[in-house]
């Protein structure tokens, strides 16, 4: 809602300093810079709905983040979101616009001349100047375009409806007044849409695009360069709150993928051997408690056991009745790595 009273204040300013800059042209004669229709819709359709969305649409952080960081309501209640300073800051910008749109293309076009092809050298003039109706066109153009540049600069959470309404209000502008300045809405009409033919006879000059060009440029570099050197300095706590947040998504991005260790220490497939193992040396120990089978899991191989034993060193009594086992004596104590498998009779 902040920016709301800030962008409201600043394009309705801007839109009338220009009046008093070309009062000072045409003698305080109390002639319109603009068309007469341009006044009458400015803050109707072409500067309304753009404001709208970023009062009600547009978030700094997401509602997760807000919970998180309960700090960025103090400003509000701190009255820094809004308070005289920014309004003054906002006199002042719309100060500076007025006379960027204002003198820029009153230089270009006071002694510009125009015929049907092009109307940039005197070799294909005709002698037909521009006049205060298409430098009224041009001037409109140039505030229409800049001020909505301006919310787009301003909008840091951009939707399908905040695209819509944005470049929408500017494609309106150019529809309205081509339909506004037609023959056919002037044989109607006469007496009410005096610009007849002034969209018709401007827009196919590029004299007309270099200068809606010049203008944008000038206005727009100056105020990029200037957040750039204030989001440096002097950055908001939403600011930095959304510079924490894209530093951690870039941490989880360059963090390397861990791979699941399997059981036993073997990372390839197929290759661990079910149930439980234990590396002990070859004396008497803990085979005992090993060989109960009450370390094993539930899951036995259908191998025989005698195979098992074989590998770990043991061996077998002659007669199946007793069946014991006794432990070979190694040579040197090595260790040995065996399965938990029960060894039944």
């Amino acid at each position: 809602m902040c920016r709301f009273l800030d962008y409201f204040f600043y394009k309705n300013f801007a839109f009338t300093l220009i009046h008093f800059w070309f009062a000072f042209l045409c003698g305080f004669s109390a002639a319109n810079v603009y068309d007469p229709w341009m006044i009458t819709i400015y803050n109707v359709f072409f500067t309304s709905f753009p404001p709208l969305c970023l009062g009600l649409l547009d978030k700094d952080v997401n509602d997760k983040m807000c919970i998180l960081n309960p700090s960025l309501y103090r400003l509000g209640q701190a009255q820094k979101l809004f308070n005289l300073r920014i309004f003054l800051y906002s006199v002042l910008r719309a100060v500076i616009t007025s006379l960027i749109l204002f003198f820029v293309p009153l230089c270009i076009f006071i002694e510009a001349t125009g015929n049907e092809k092009w109307g940039m050298t005197d070799n294909d003039s005709n002698g037909m100047t521009f006049g205060r109706q298409a430098f009224a066109f041009l001037v409109a153009t140039c505030l229409v375009v800049i001020v909505n540049l301006q919310v787009a600069l301003d909008t840091a959470y951009w939707t399908l409806i905040n695209h819509f309404f944005i470049w929408g209000s500017i494609l309106l502008y150019f529809g309205l007044h081509f339909f506004m300045y037609s023959n056919g809405v002037f044989a109607l009409f006469p007496w009410m849409f005096p610009f007849v033919g002034v969209g018709r006879f401007v827009i196919d000059k590029p004299l007309f695009w270099l200068t809606l060009l010049l203008t944008i440029m000038i206005y727009l570099i100056p105020v990029l360069a200037f957040r750039l050197y204030k989001s440096i300095t002097k950055p908001t706590d939403a600011e930095k709150i959304r510079e924490q947040r894209y530093k951690q998504k870039r941490r989880k991005q360059k963090k390397p993928i861990s791979y699941i260790t399997r059981r036993g220490g073997s990372q390839r497939p197929g290759t661990q051997r079910p149930g439980s193992s234990y590396a002990f040396s070859h004396q008497r120990g803990f085979a005992d408690l090993i060989m109960s089978g009450r370390m094993t899991s539930k899951r036995r191989r259908s191998r025989p056991a005698i195979n098992h034993l074989a590998r770990a060193g043991l061996s077998l009594p002659s007669s199946p009745k007793q069946a014991t086992v006794t432990f070979q004596e190694p040579q040197e104590s090595t260790a040995a790595h065996v399965g938990g498998e029960r060894l039944v009779e």
